[in-house]
């Protein structure tokens, strides 16, 4: 019964038609949110596949972002940290795609590669740090101050979970979301300082709310799968509705692919 269910389900390829063509009439038109997914961790044929339908989404659809479930940082320097040939492949082409852009038009027309995930605590904060070092020295240092709260668990965000979470440690909430607080403040200054400032002030503000997220996730670590899954969603979630925001600048409807 469940092959006969996966029989009717699945979408093959047509004669002269690939699968990603087939997969690319299923979605509607005016779809501004294609959920891709993940199917399986390291399966090259699905990787590829996904890719293919991606460059179709952006260059068929006109889609402006490729939103990854891997961290900020990495991925807002378009370095994966899968470091698989086939993301490789497909970050170079994203690349050669933007350049053949007019500049003028870029900034709008241009297709983004961003990550959703909450896991790089050490490294977000750095770039707060590094953000605020360039507008404002004393929020620079106050940052760093506020981050010294994780600094004297080391760089193991486990040991913060286990204080924190088990043994009754004070936690950094307050001190992340202080932080958070005044990011935004200096962001909103920053980001009329042309596209490079939007992009940084864009950059900034999510690495805050990584901060604010994982020290949420790593704060419940050891209270059950359920609250920590949600937690991360729920950041997911978050980090979608600004990046939907921030294109808003340029386009009139932003369309995103989810990985």
């Amino acid at each position: 019964m469940m092959l006969e269910l996966i029989k009717n389900s699945a979408i093959l390829p047509g004669p002269g038609r690939p699968l990603e063509r087939c997969l690319l009439d299923r979605i509607p038109a005016d779809a501004q949110y294609v959920l891709i997914g993940e199917a399986s961790h390291g399966t090259e044929e699905f990787y590829s596949m996904r890719a293919e339908l991606t460059k179709m989404l952006i260059q068929e659809r006109g889609f402006n972002a490729v939103v990854v479930e891997a961290d900020f940082p990495p991925a807002f320097r378009a370095n994966m940290m899968w470091r698989n040939t086939v993301v490789t492949r497909f970050v170079d082409w994203l690349r050669q795609h933007n350049a053949q852009i007019p500049q003028e038009q870029r900034y709008a027309q241009g297709a983004g590669f961003y990550g959703l995930d909450l896991y790089s605590l050490h490294e977000s904060a750095a770039k707060v740090v590094e953000f605020l070092s360039g507008v404002d020295q004393d929020a620079a240092i106050r940052a760093k101050a506020r981050f010294q709260c994780f600094d004297r668990y080391g760089a193991d965000t486990m040991a913060y979970a286990y204080a924190v979470g088990v043994g009754g440690a004070p936690s950094c909430a307050n001190a992340a979301l202080s932080v958070l607080k005044e990011v935004g403040r200096k962001a909103d200054a920053q980001k009329l300082d042309g596209e490079y400032g939007e992009e940084a002030a864009f950059a900034a503000r999510c690495n805050a709310a990584v901060v604010k997220g994982a020290e949420g996730y790593y704060r419940n670590l050891f209270f059950g799968e359920e609250l920590t899954w949600n937690l991360r969603d729920a950041h997911f979630l978050e980090t979608v509705k600004a990046l939907d925001s921030h294109l808003s600048r340029r386009v009139e409807m932003p369309k995103l692919v989810l990985w």
